[in-house]
């Protein structure tokens, strides 16, 4: 999806998927929760040398357990902060 975005001229933002890890569904090795974090380094890896079209969403709310609604979904505070990030690191990289 990312080679194909940019083969249209598109700028993707490739970012990684936040998750509370007290939520169960992590520690089940039979549910799909809980190869969460394995997906988020294969995402982080694959995007080391491309900053500029890459958010950590997994690390920037990973001391904000309270803005995790579920075992992956934010609450609208959250949801804001969020907003923000993407909004700030695109005008970062002159992606605007």
């Amino acid at each position: 999806m990312y080679t194909l975005a940019e083969r249209h001229g598109a700028a993707p933002i490739i970012m990684t998927r936040p998750y509370d890890i007290t939520n169960e569904g992590f520690h089940d090795s039979k549910n799909w929760r809980s190869t969460v974090p394995e997906y988020n380094e294969a995402v982080r890896q694959f995007m080391r040398n491309d900053p500029a079209h890459f958010i950590d969403l997994e690390a920037y709310f990973s001391d904000q357990p309270e803005l995790i609604l579920d075992e992956g979904h934010l609450i609208p505070e959250g949801h804001r902060k969020a907003a923000r990030l993407l909004f700030d690191h695109m005008a970062q990289y002159h992606l605007l």
